[in-house]
This record gives structure tokens, C-alpha cells and sequence, in this order.
């Protein structure tokens, strides 16, 4: 409403006021920024189906009604931007942490400009944009340097940048060597702070690819720790952690039951019910419970969980597309152990068929 309600202190009469444009203005901000903060919360609880449907309605409102550069339509476009990322939608990701940028000159004191640039440094190293990642990042690290020095928390949170580039070119033993380096920095953060629990995701993502298996046990045991502390045992965000954990046991160890048993309750109870299908990781986390299956030779278990991210994958996003091509090529091996040869002849013919039409083109673009 564009009226306010004043009461006289001394009668208690009240009267209703017309508000001014400035007053309007900023009431109308106010009520993205609330918005906001309900999706922030539900981001960070890991409540996706929750923190989509607040996105659309701030996106209703900016779009109806306010339709003003402020910085709560900037905050509206970051976060909408997390979460086109999360469901690995880079290239609508990378539009809206640009439509963000728009809405703020670049200041390294500043927490949100500095996120939106250092994901579009990400972005568009993931959509092969060279020229435009090199642009920004050099800009980033004259202002970091300059207002903060080598050796700070900012400066740290930069260099985590050329690890991610590094571990997206799979150059493991450089992305670990520069993660050392950001350890050497002195940083005053609590153990449980959500940037060293970053760094330790990382140090286990590279672990695992150099082969260093007990130290990655190490870490994603560290960081089921750090979120059990920050988000509490019952949250997805924990239970995502444990899922790390099972799908390391599940590929990588002999503790496969174990790695079932994990998947069943983190997946199953937590992590599920607030994922919606539609997203990436919900096919993903179906087809690391498959990969269980397969591994403990229960190979009906394992063709249903990857026929129905399939079946997901087709409804969303047709059959035209990698991720499609590529859990139909995982059902075709197991189908393979099962000795179901015609099927899996059937669709890997099918999966080649596809990526032979798809030829260079990334399906993030």
C-alpha cells in the first residue's frame, strides 16, 4: 500500500496519510530487502524449493513495482544468481550476477560487490569466456592489493579464484600448491567459519583426484564437523557433508554399506525433500546412489534411481542435452552386468547419437 497510518500521541485518534514518493520509494525497498533476507535464510538452511519460490516474488515485485536501481535490487540479482549456480545454470547465472554488477561500482570493502565479481570470474572461466575472466580479475587483484595488502583476509578469498580456474583445467598439482599458499596467509576466522570450511572442501576435492585418500577422508570428516556446528545435524547443509563422505566411501573405499546407509537417511530424509528434481544435484545425488548399487551388485536398485534421473532429466530439460546422454551411458553399463546387452546396445547408440548432435556445443551455454 502507498499509505501509512499516523495516531495522535495525545488522543489516540488515527488517521490514514498518503505516502510521499520518496516515503513510497522506500517502502517498496524495504519489502525486497525482507524478501531478501527470507531467501538468504533459505539458502543457507539449504531450503531450495523455499528460497526459489521468495526469488520469484521479489522478481515479481522488482518487475511490477519498483523497477529502481537500488541496492536491494541489487542483492535480489546476486542472490538469484546463487541459485541459477547451484542448479548449474551458468549461463543464466552469469546474467543475472551481471545484471548485479549494474547495480554497484566494484569496491573491495564492500562484501556483496566483491561476490558478484569473483562469480563472474568463476562464470565465465567455466563458459570458456577468457577475455572476460582475465578482465575482471585483474581488477580485483590491483584493488585488493592495494587496499589490503598480500598478506589479508581479502587478498586470501582472491586466490581462492585461481585454485577453482586451476581445479576447472584439471591442474591438480597446481591448484595444490596454490592452496598452500592461501594457508600461509594469517587470517583472524573462527575454526567454523564458512571460508575455511571452503578451503577444506577444496584441499579435499584435490586430495582425492592426486590419490591421496586418507587425507581426503580427513577433510570431508572436518567439514561434516564445521556444518554439524554451524547449521545443526538435523539441516541439509549438514547432511549434503555426510553425502560427501558416502559418495568418497561408496568410490573410492570398501565401506559401501556404510556409504548406503548414509546416502538412505542424508539423501532420503534430509537433503530430498527440500531439493526440487529439477535441479541438477537432485540427478546427481540419484545417480552417486545408483553408483552404491552397482558397487554392491544390486543392479535392479541401481537401474530404477537411474531411470528415474532420467525420467527427470527428460521432463525438464529434454533428451537433447549431455547430463541426459550421460545417465542414460551409466544405465547401459549397469545394464551391461546385468546381462541385459540388447537395451544397453540400444542406449549407448542412443547416447552417442546424442553427443554427436550436440558436437561442440556446451550445454551450460
Amino acid at each position: 500500500t502507498e499509505q501509512k497510518e499516523i495516531v495522535n500521541p495525545e488522543t489516540g485518534a488515527r488517521k490514514v496519510k498518503k505516502l510521499s514518493p520518496k516515503e513510497t520509494k522506500k517502502r517498496k525497498a524495504d519489502f525486497i530487502r525482507l524478501c531478501n533476507l527470507e531467501t538468504e535464510i533459505y539458502i543457507k538452511k539449504g531450503k531450495y524449493t523455499s528460497a526459489d519460490s521468495a526469488i520469484g516474488k521479489s522478481g515479481e515485485w522488482i518487475e511490477n513495482q519498483f523497477k529502481k536501481r537500488d541496492f536491494a535490487v541489487r542483492d535480489y540479482y546476486t542472490l538469484k544468481g546463487k541459485r541459477l549456480h547451484q542448479k548449474g545454470e551458468l549461463k543464466e547465472a552469469t546474467i543475472a550476477y551481471e545484471n548485479a554488477a549494474k547495480y554497484t561500482k566494484f569496491n573491495v570493502n564492500e562484501k556483496t560487490g566483491t561476490e558478484v565479481n569473483e562469480n563472474l570470474i568463476y562464470l565465465y572461466t567455466s563458459r570458456k569466456k577468457k577475455h572476460e575472466s582475465i578482465k575482471k580479475q585483474v581488477k580485483i587483484e590491483r584493488a585488493v592489493k592495494q587496499s589490503f595488502g598480500k598478506n589479508s583476509f581479502q587478498y586470501a578469498r582472491y586466490r581462492v579464484i585461481d585454485v577453482n580456474k586451476n581445479l576447472l583445467e584439471y591442474k591438480y598439482d597446481k591448484a595444490d600448491k596454490r592452496l598452500a599458499s592461501i594457508y600461509k596467509i594469517k587470517f583472524n576466522l573462527p575454526e567454523t567459519d564458512n571460508f575455511r570450511a571452503q578451503l577444506i572442501d577444496l584441499k579435499s576435492l584435490i586430495d582425492v583426484k592426486n590419490g591421496k585418500f586418507s587425507a581426503t577422508e580427513d577433510s570431508l570428516k572436518k567439514l561434516i564437523k564445521i556444518k554439524k556446528q554451524l547449521y545443526g545435524d538435523k539441516s541439509p547443509e549438514y547432511h549434503k557433508e555426510v553425502l560427501k563422505l558416502a559418495n568418497f566411501y561408496s568410490s573410492y573405499t570398501e565401506n559401501i554399506r556404510l556409504a548406503k546407509d548414509m546416502q538412505d537417511v542424508s539423501f532420503f530424509q534430509h537433503v530430498a525433500p527440500q531439493l526440487s528434481p529439477q535441479d541438477p544435484k537432485y540427478t546427481q545425488y540419484l545417480q552417486q546412489i545408483a553408483y552404491t548399487y552397482e558397487q554392491l551388485e544390486k543392479y535392479d536398485q541401481a537401474i530404477k534411481y537411474l531411470e528415474d534421473a532420467a525420467g527427470y532429466i527428460k521432463a525438464y530439460y529434454g533428451k537433447e542435452n549431455a547430463a541426459y546422454a550421460k545417465d542414460i551411458e551409466k544405465l547401459a553399463n549397469v545394464l551391461l552386468k546385468k546381462g541385459d546387452y540388447l537395451k544397453a546396445e540400444e542406449l549407448i547408440k542412443e547416447a552417442v547419437k546424442i553427443f554427436n548432435n550436440l558436437s561442440n556445443v556446451s550445454p551450460s551455454e
